[in-house]
């Protein structure tokens, strides 16, 4: 009991720092919002058609539609890039190599089911699809999946401060750097379907601070057991939801509304995108590692 009494007691203690940096983290999840939007630029005015029951639809043209998967195709290089070679190895120092493949296996089927719920309500009332009508349920499916992605992110946080608060500081650097293009992946999609600058940033700041509701979570559910285990399932449940969420979502989308002759510089991207985050990935490292294994 005395033992408990003093795991509780230094828990608690590393709260406070956790929330702080769990908020600085999810900041940058705005950050990357902004950059989001401003990196859409329209090519051409959209087309508005008016159909026989009065409402109106935007219609998008090929060459914005071009633009967003090749702006997507590069974000979701990063990113997948990141989870696969930062997140896994991360993992695996601490807990066995079944165990992250089970852990990555629940957060991919976890987003699945997310997404294929998401999908029947939108799409069971309609007929045909538009491309921003598709691209809108893509992005809210991306903001669902990288919140839950976040709280566990915040999960992590909290975890890692409880063992020092250098390691949470360390793992809240490297997780900022990550949220930036975590942001544009969100504001990409919802920017180019509402045409909503406020919208595609509030809701990627909101994705981001769920990492501090992250960390409120800890005291409540995990207060009588810590371990480094526990940090090392989430990074890989992390792992899991990010590749589900590029390569069953965002990068299909894409490819779907990218022109044929505009597919070489969709590739382009993507290889822009993996090359970008190989340039990062020594800093998120050396930043993000938490002595898990020592």
């Amino acid at each position: 009991m005395k033992n408990g009494g003093l795991v509780e007691e230094r828990l608690m203690l590393s709260v406070q720092p956790a929330l702080a940096l769990g908020a600085l983290a999810g900041m940058f999840s705005g950050v990357g919002g902004l950059v989001g939007v401003a990196m859409l630029v329209p090519a051409t005015p959209p087309e508005v058609i008016s159909g026989g029951d009065g409402e109106h639809r935007v219609v998008p043209s090929s060459e914005d539609l071009s633009q967003l998967g090749t702006l997507q195709a590069a974000v979701s290089g990063a990113i997948l890039f990141w989870s696969t070679l930062d997140l896994l190895p991360e993992a695996a120092a601490g807990i066995q190599i079944i165990q992250v493949v089970q852990c990555f296996a629940i957060g991919f089927v976890s987003a699945w089911i997310l997404s294929r719920r998401i999908r029947r309500r939108a799409f069971a009332p309609l007929g045909p699809i538009c491309a921003s009508d598709e691209i809108l349920v893509c992005g809210i499916i991306t903001v669902v999946c990288l919140s839950i992605h976040n709280m566990l992110e915040g999960i992590c946080i909290c975890l890692a401060s409880y063992d020092g608060v250098e390691k949470g500081v360390r793992l809240a650097l490297a997780l900022s750097l990550e949220n930036i293009p975590e942001g544009i992946m969100i504001a990409l999609p919802l920017y180019f379907a509402t045409k909503s600058f406020a919208w595609a940033v509030i809701l990627a700041l909101s994705s981001g601070f769920m990492e501090p509701l992250g960390v409120l979570l800890v005291p409540v559910f995990f207060r009588r057991r810590m371990s480094t285990e526990m940090v090392c399932g989430s990074l890989a449940m992390i792992s899991g939801i990010l590749t589900f969420l590029c390569v069953c979502e965002i990068i299909p989308v894409a490819i779907k509304y990218t022109r044929s002759a505009s597919m070489s510089q969709f590739s382009i991207s993507l290889g822009v995108g993996i090359f970008a985050a190989s340039i990062f990935q020594p800093i998120l490292l050396f930043h993000g590692r938490v002595g898990i294994a020592q």
